[in-house]
């Protein structure tokens, strides 16, 4: 999971979703320090549309199918 959400590049990340047979992903942004918590790349943010948002509680829902469309299972 640390490989998925510390990923620079949207390929990758599409694939390696996609390898592991995920449809739909979720993130919750916290703000903490704990070192056990994976980093998040930006790249989210920027370059994935979610299908739901949950601005109050800073939480993602994404479609892998909506995002990845240019690669196929």
């Amino acid at each position: 999971m640390e490989n998925i959400l510390g990923s620079k590049d949207k390929i990758t990340v599409c694939q390696l979703l996609i390898n592991n047979k995920i449809d739909y992903f979720e993130i919750e942004i916290k703000l903490t320090d704990d070192p056990n918590y994976p980093k998040l790349s930006d790249l989210f943010q920027k370059e994935f549309s979610p299908v739901y948002i949950n601005p109050t509680k800073n939480y993602y829902i994404y479609s892998v199918q909506e995002n990845c469309p240019f690669l196929s299972r």
